[in-house]
């Protein structure tokens, strides 16, 4: 399996906020909202943050993309169909899917 642990690549995705555990929607166009994911199934926290996305809309499922935080983390994880938490601290904000992984080189 080939390591993801450079910054190479970003993840689009299909994410769905739970309304219950949080008060506000995430912007997810700002590149400031860095939550991780958790692949479901797995207990390693990787670190992201958004890039861009639709509007948010609680418990709807809506498209985004992502890119990896740290260089020293190994995201190879994170394949096409793998599904996923939103993770804020040790809360489950979310869940979501990678639907595909575009790599920039």
């Amino acid at each position: 399996m080939k390591e993801y642990n450079y910054l190479d690549f970003t993840f689009h995705c299909t994410v769905i906020f739970f309304a219950h555990k949080r008060k506000y929607v995430p912007n997810l166009n700002s590149g400031k909202y860095r939550p991780h994911f958790m692949v479901k199934g797995q207990k390693d926290y990787l670190g992201i943050y958004f890039i861009d996305g639709e509007e948010v809309v609680f418990d709807k499922p809506i498209k985004c993309s992502a890119l990896p935080l740290y260089d020293t983390v190994d995201y190879s994880a994170l394949t096409e169909g793998t599904s996923f938490f939103i993770m804020e601290s040790s809360n489950i904000v979310g869940e979501g899917i990678v639907e595909k992984i575009f790599w920039h080189r």
